[in-house]
């Protein structure tokens, strides 16, 4: 563990050396970042003008759910999507060989290898609307209530990081995933939204079949209306649920995998 903690050091570093290097594209990134945020707030902003809730949601427990959205989004961009994007190309090219030869876990070799600092950087801005919107729900911020949210947060990132690298273990079929990344957004649009517009059936399907809601929803919730046990245990099995597929599945296809060489 230490081996690979002293690693991931020297990762962050070079992701920092990156960014220096390269200024005005970490400030580009950060304010394309506000820009699409603020054009997403002002998106709920307008469905507001015209009415107080939107199935039960007032607008800042929706403005909580945006800044939360964007913190998980920006955290697993910056940590893992720059890495997730290039292995169907490593593939191609024979690089992932060089991968499979180090004394260390392909997975995580694969998938950590870039820190996108841009992205980390806008997870501030993420909490800084979460922040905002519950300063304005005058709700009572206990330390039990914040380590929920931290933690389904970062379990919501887990699940995004478990689809996404599955989607791209598709590489070692098929040649080009291109199309996949974009099936990737659209699963994910699915979580953005107030879970209470989904109702019936669908509700279920999206909390226990393909439990998107759980990946941005339930940490808002927690904050909001309170989150049963049952429910919060669900959503960490989910996130562990996840990884163990996207494991299995990688060991299955590096077992079918004859290298690029061959």
């Amino acid at each position: 563990m230490r081996r690979y903690l002293y690693l991931y050091g020297l990762f962050i570093k070079n992701g920092l050396i990156r960014e220096m290097m390269f200024r005005w594209n970490f400030i580009i990134r950060i304010f394309t970042e506000v820009a699409w945020l603020a054009a997403s707030l002002a998106f709920w902003q307008v469905l507001f003008h015209y009415t107080g809730r939107i199935s039960g949601w007032n607008k800042y427990e929706v403005y909580l759910l945006v800044g939360t959205a964007h913190l998980i989004h920006q955290a697993f961009e910056g940590l893992f999507f720059s890495n997730l994007v290039q292995i169907p190309e490593m593939i191609r090219s024979g690089n992932m060989d060089f991968n499979l030869t180090k004394p260390l876990n392909s997975q995580f070799l694969v998938s950590t290898r870039y820190i996108d600092m841009g992205s980390l950087a806008n997870v501030i801005l993420g909490f800084f609307i979460a922040g905002y919107a519950v300063s304005h729900l005058h709700i009572t911020l206990t330390p039990l209530k914040i380590m929920g949210y931290l933690l389904l947060s970062l379990n919501g990132m887990l699940i995004y990081y478990s689809i996404m690298f599955t989607l791209m273990t598709l590489a070692f079929w098929i040649v080009r995933v291109d199309g996949v990344i974009g099936v990737y957004f659209n699963v994910i649009n699915f979580a953005r939204q107030p879970a209470d517009i989904y109702r019936g059936f669908l509700k279920i399907f999206f909390i226990f079949i393909f439990p998107m809601l759980v990946t941005i929803n339930f940490p808002v919730l927690v904050i909001i209306r309170g989150l049963s046990f049952p429910l919060f245990i669900w959503s960490l099995a989910v996130g562990l649920f996840s990884l163990y597929i996207s494991q299995l599945f990688w060991k299955y296809a590096l077992n079918h995998y004859s290298s690029a060489s061959s």
